[in-house]
């Protein structure tokens, strides 16, 4: 047993050894380094984009001091958080007829503050490309920063 832990501890001397004289501590500070101020940057620049789960590739288009304006003037009911990663309720789907690249559009105080992102949603199983869907509704995020 004392033979086979001599063995793992050489072994492990060795490799770890080998990884010291192939990291270079000074290039591995900076690029960790490096990240975290651009990770700051980011989350200072752009709060929306940087925490809220990546709600701003949501939205197709931007539009400033608007509000939603869900299909048929309907909201869905059971809309997700603005923290979670799902646009519409459970059985529902994001409907492209509007906003073909996402489902999405937002909108933005130019006073600052809050956006809120608007999704179309319409019923699984239904056409999520026709305007004249029966099933459409629509759900609203509100986040803080643009």
């Amino acid at each position: 047993m004392l033979k086979l832990l001599s063995v793992i501890e050489n072994f492990t001397k060795i490799i770890s050894e080998n990884i010291a004289r192939e990291v270079n501590r000074s290039e591995f500070l900076r690029v960790t380094l490096g990240g975290l101020f651009i990770g700051t940057i980011a989350l200072v620049a752009n709060p929306l984009n940087t925490l809220a789960g990546g709600n701003k590739n949501w939205c197709a288009i931007w539009y400033k001091n608007g509000t939603c304006d869900p299909p048929r003037g309907t909201y869905c009911s059971g809309c997700p958080t603005s923290s979670t990663t799902t646009k519409c309720p459970s059985g529902y789907v994001v409907s492209t007829a509007w906003y073909a690249t996402t489902g999405c559009w937002c909108h933005y105080s130019t006073s600052g503050g809050s956006s809120t992102i608007c999704c179309d949603c319409v019923k699984s199983g239904t056409s999520t490309t026709s305007t004249s869907n029966s099933t459409a509704c629509g759900c609203k995020f509100t986040t803080s920063g643009r």
